[in-house]
């Protein structure tokens, strides 16, 4: 049940993003092969009536920088491919993987949800080890493993030295900021 109502949820925000994915990617397509092949024709219907009128310079610097690109294609793949290279090797630093993952908690649209996700993951794993007998600091030692980002991870840790000191555990969780709303309080 637990994988399955994990399994459900993957599905759903796969069924959310991927069509809006594919529609960006779709109009950065067509407005590439529009300015590549419409432009040009439109320019020269212009001309051939001997027109002086031309089109907007937005639109044909945008033109231009196509045609330079396609031209020295070599210059942006390896710009593009060293600044990759050197972002997975800095991400693949434990500060980088920690900043990356605060990013990924804390970026614009999606934090919010990413954090949902990784906190109901959680939340479902402590209440099936508490469902079948196990104590909460050892459900949250379980618990950690089916987190990946090391915030998350950082937060079940003090969530973890909470419980031994007797205190609550949900206290780290309400002092990162990261949840939702403050609203949905129910001291």
């Amino acid at each position: 049940e637990y994988i399955e109502s994990s399994d459900a949820i993957r599905k759903r925000v796969r069924k959310i993003v991927l069509p809006n994915v594919a529609m960006f990617v779709g109009i950065l397509a067509m407005l590439i092969i529009c300015t590549l092949v419409a432009i040009p024709q439109i320019q020269n219907v212009f001309d051939s009536i001997g027109s002086k009128d031309k089109l907007p310079e937005l639109t044909l610097a945008f033109s231009n920088f196509l045609n330079m690109t396609i031209k020295y294609w070599y210059i942006p793949t390896i710009a593009i491919a060293s600044i990759i290279g050197l972002v997975i090797a800095y991400f693949s630093t434990p500060k980088g993987k920690y900043q990356w993952d605060m990013f990924k908690y804390k970026m614009p649209i999606f934090g919010k949800l990413i954090y949902s996700l990784d906190y109901t993951k959680l939340i479902r794993s402590l209440l099936l080890n508490i469902t079948n007998g196990v104590r909460i600091q050892e459900a949250l030692e379980i618990s950690r493993n089916v987190v990946n980002n090391q915030i998350m991870v950082t937060l079940i840790e003090q969530a973890i030295n909470k419980v031994y000191n007797g205190e609550m555990w949900i206290e780290p969780f309400e002092d990162a900021k990261l949840r939702i709303s403050n609203d949905n309080r129910d001291d």
